[in-house]
């Protein structure tokens, strides 16, 4: 047979209410409901005090005390993934000058959000619910629809 394991209060975690997307919890019990438009597209966080949350109306906000306050950052629009990895925060999404997905990394310091260049991935047409991205030392992993790739080099070449 399979073991269930529940955990009613999960510490140190950043993750969305299972019920309810659009409520983020974070460590220490703290949750909110940051995207005053629109819905949670995804949370990700850097630390237990830092985390990034993109939402449907193109804003983002980020907090660095646990969740308990968020304050805006930038406007995203055509986010669809957030992921973190090397110090960084990640967004996968459309922009008008990628024939695919776009990819950037963003860092957040002194209040002010500021992106990579962004790097474009071809994929066919994708639609929201359909890309997740995740970075893991010098390696970007995209999926998007039908297929994963990645890049080994910041973006510039996908496999």
């Amino acid at each position: 047979g399979s073991v269930v394991a529940t955990i009613d209060n999960p510490s140190n975690l950043w993750f969305p209410k299972p019920k309810d997307r659009d409520e983020i919890h974070g460590p220490a019990n703290n949750k909110a409901t940051p995207c005053a438009a629109g819905h949670v597209v995804g949370v990700s966080s850097l630390t237990v005090s830092d985390a990034l949350v993109i939402c449907t109306d193109g804003s983002s906000m980020v907090t660095s005390d646990s969740g308990q306050s968020w304050e805006k950052a930038a406007k995203l629009p055509g986010t669809m993934a957030v992921g973190t990895g090397g110090g960084r925060y990640w967004i996968a999404g459309t922009t008008a000058k990628c024939d695919g997905i776009s990819v950037r990394s963003l860092t957040f310091s002194g209040g002010e959000m500021t992106p990579s260049r962004s790097r474009c991935a071809p994929t066919p047409e994708v639609i929201a619910g359909e890309v997740a991205l995740d970075v893991s030392e010098n390696t970007i992993w995209l999926w998007a629809g039908q297929k994963v790739q990645t890049s080994s080099d910041g973006g510039q070449n996908w496999n």
